[in-house]
C-alpha cells in the first residue's frame, strides 16, 4: 500500500495519468486497488471503481458497461451515447477542470478497457486511470505510464493475516503459511475452513483442502485459466503434468523446441 501510493503522489506525468496493477489470481489486487481508492476519493470531483470487469464485460456487453460509465460520470442515473457524443473534444471540454477517478479491476482486454471508457484519448491532466490484470501485456497495451507487480506475502504477513481469523498453536499456522505460499486468497480460504470446524489433525485436513480446493480458490484460478488461448493452455498443462519441480530453463528449452 504505502508502495503504491508513494508511486501515485510521486508521479510528474504532464498527460494522463495510468497505472497498471498487475499479479497472479488471489494475489490481492482486488482488495489494494479498492483501498486505494478508498483513500483517493476525497481528492477527486467524478470517482468511478468497476470490480470484476473482466466478467461484468462477458455478462452486460459493451454498450450496457459503457452506458453505466458515462451515466456515473454525467451525473444522471439513465444515459444512452452513441459514437458522435464523445468526440474527444467534446469530452476534453466537458471535463476539462475536473478531476476524475477510474480504477477498472480484472482487464483481460486492453481494447474493451478502452472502449468502455470511449478511448484514452479524452482524459488530460487531473485525469487517473487505475487498472489491475493479471497480465502485465495487457497494462502496456492500455498505455500505463506505472506497473506495479504484487508480490505474494513474506512469512510475517502471512502470519498476521492468520492471527486476524483464527486462535491456534503457532504449528497450525506455520502449516497454513506453508500451504498458501504467500497467496492471500488461498490462506484465508485455508484458515477459514480450519476455524469452521472441529479437526483432529489440521495437517491431514490442508491435505485434504489441497487436493479437493475450496471453490472460492478453484475458482479464481479457474478464471485465470480460462483466460489463456490454446497454446497457452496446452503450455501450462504440459508444465502441470509433465514439469512440476523441473529447473525452469530446462523446460523452457524444452518447450521452445516444440514451438
Amino acid at each position: 500500500m504505502v508502495e503504491i501510493l508513494s508511486l501515485l503522489e510521486h508521479s510528474e506525468c504532464l498527460d494522463v495519468e495510468i497505472f497498471g496493477l498487475w499479479g497472479m489470481p488471489g494475489i490481492g489486487k482486488t482488495s489494494l486497488a479498492r483501498e486505494v481508492f478508498e483513500i483517493l476519493v476525497p481528492q477527486y470531483d467524478l470517482c468511478y471503481f468497476l470490480q470484476d470487469f473482466h466478467l461484468e464485460f462477458e455478462m452486460k456487453g459493451l454498450w450496457q458497461l459503457r452506458d453505466d460509465f458515462f451515466s456515473k460520470i454525467f451525473g444522471e442515473e439513465t444515459l444512452s451515447l452513441d459514437a458522435s457524443d464523445t468526440k474527444l473534444s467534446f469530452m476534453r471540454d466537458r471535463f476539462h477542470n475536473k478531476r476524475i477517478l477510474v480504477v477498472l479491476d480484472d482487464v483481460s482486454n486492453a481494447r474493451d478497457a478502452e472502449a468502455v471508457l470511449g478511448g484514452f484519448g479524452w482524459f488530460s491532466k487531473g485525469h487517473t486511470i487505475i487498472l489491475t490484470s493479471r497480465k502485465k501485456q495487457v497494462l502496456v497495451q492500455c498505455k500505463a505510464k506505472e506497473l506495479y507487480e504484487i508480490q505474494k506475502l513474506c512469512e510475517f504477513e502471512s502470519f498476521r493475516l492468520c492471527k486476524q481469523y483464527l486462535n491456534e498453536e503457532s504449528e497450525v499456522i506455520s502449516e497454513l503459511i506453508s500451504c498458501s505460499s504467500g497467496i492471500p486468497l488461498v490462506l484465508k480460504a485455508l484458515v477459514s475452513s480450519v476455524s469452521k470446524r472441529h479437526i483432529n489433525s489440521v495437517k491431514e485436513h490442508l491435505w485434504f483442502l489441497l487436493e479437493n480446493s475450496p471453490s472460492l480458490i478453484e475458482g479464481a484460478f479457474r478464471r485465470s485459466f480460462d483466460g489463456l488461448d490454446e497454446n497457452e493452455k496446452n503450455i501450462f498443462l504440459d508444465i502441470a503434468c509433465f514439469f512440476r519441480g523441473v529447473d525452469m530453463d530446462h523446460v523452457v528449452q524444452i518447450l521452445d523446441a516444440c514451438g
